[in-house]
């Protein structure tokens, strides 16, 4: 069969399916190196190939600043796997995060010998990705190049937080859906399949980012399993809104992630994001996929929010958030004399505070120090509530 990895043989058919491309390039010469002046490595600002683990292959190295290698050849894996992570990072910054990674990024086309990859966080600022060479080289698949990049675009944004079941399984997925997200704009083959290259063969199933599974009887203790419910609500979305917004409002998730979170809470702050970001344009879209996946009970597919727009209460209270987000700081405003009671909750429906307000005109409240995240300020007078959601 012609598109089979056949022992990374330079078979003419894959061979055939090379482009010519741009990349950036360093220039090196003869005192950093032990090699000819005048030569170029593959490394930038965010992203640089180095010989980081087993199996030892030297780091590619080009007099000139022009990579072409066949299949059959390990400069080919370099090449792939630097272009990938260069064209995605220029997506991720074109969409505004360009926060994202903080630091350099080592990667290795060749660092492991198993079939498997990895993001390994050495520290903070010591962030690696290795790419086995078992069954086929996982640098040569685009999606398992995104996916242990997007590891890294968390680890970036909340640090140390992968932890806890769920928490672990959003990871996966989440990973999972930017490597189809990414896929989907080259090719619409099997565009649901997380992978493509590297799985679906006699090498391994590989994963979906469609698929069938709910929450929260599959989440089993397989994280990589139970990943596919959390990317299999996110996907049918991005097919149906497109690329850039589907991934920035992912992208803008991964600084809301938590250490424990559950699915529940993340789809909660999906929905928030969506009403902050798109004005709750594709409400819901994400909420009947939520739905589907039973993230979401049949009542919060309804309304997750408690807001009740009764007894003219959006005429009655004006909440002015514009100073909460630098000094957490809320004005409640009535037209009319009321006693209410105002509390303030995080995401996940944690009280922070709560009060009772005698309010006629304005009343400003503070909160000191909150740590980042998305907020909901409830005002409740026995008639009706009304909530409004405010991002620290």
């Amino acid at each position: 069969m012609p598109y089979r990895d056949s022992s990374n043989a330079g078979l003419p058919v894959l061979d055939s399916q090379r482009v010519d491309t741009a990349i950036v390039c360093k220039r090196i010469f003869g005192d950093t190196l032990v090699h000819d002046p005048d030569s170029f490595i593959m490394e930038s600002d965010y992203i640089a190939l180095r010989e980081l683990d087993d199996p030892v292959f030297p780091r590619t190295i080009s007099p000139l600043p022009q990579f072409n290698y066949s299949r059959s050849q390990p400069g080919f894996e370099d090449v792939n796997a630097y272009f990938h992570i260069q064209n995605y990072r220029q997506h991720v910054i074109r969409l505004g995060f360009d926060a994202l990674p903080k630091y350099l990024i080592q990667a290795d086309a060749h660092g492991e010998y198993s079939d498997n990859s990895q993001f390994i966080p050495v520290s903070n600022t010591d962030l690696e990705l290795l790419f086995g060479v078992g069954g086929v080289d996982d640098a040569e698949d685009a999606d398992v190049i995104v996916h242990e990049y997007t590891h890294s675009l968390s680890h970036s944004a909340s640090p140390n937080t992968v932890r806890g079941l769920e928490r672990s399984s959003m990871e996966e997925g989440l990973c999972d859906y930017f490597a189809c997200s990414f896929s989907a704009e080259l090719s619409d083959f099997h565009q649901e399949w997380c992978y493509n290259w590297d799985g679906h063969n006699q090498y391994w199933r590989g994963r979906t980012c469609t698929t069938t599974k709910i929450y929260p009887k599959d989440i089993d203790g397989n994280i990589y399993q139970a990943g596919e419910i959390w990317s299999g609500a996110l996907f049918p979305v991005r097919l149906q809104i497109g690329r850039d917004s589907c991934d920035k409002l992912v992208l803008e998730f991964l600084y809301h992630l938590a250490p424990n979170m559950s699915m529940k809470s993340g789809a909660k702050v999906i929905d928030q994001l969506d009403s902050m970001i798109f004005h709750k344009s594709y409400r819901n879209l994400f909420r009947e996929q939520f739905h589907e996946r039973k993230i979401f009970s049949d009542s919060e597919y309804l309304d997750i929010q408690t807001i009740a727009d009764v007894s003219g209460h959006n005429e009655i209270y004006t909440i002015d958030g514009s100073r909460f987000s630098t000094e957490s700081i809320l004005t409640l405003s009535a037209i009319e004399l009321r006693t209410v009671s105002a509390s303030l909750s995080d995401i996940n429906g944690r009280l922070i505070d709560i009060r009772l307000l005698k309010v006629n005109g304005s009343k400003t409240n503070s909160y000191g120090q909150l740590s980042p995240g998305i907020y909901l300020f409830t005002v409740q007078d026995g008639q009706g509530d009304k909530t409004d959601k405010f991002l620290k």
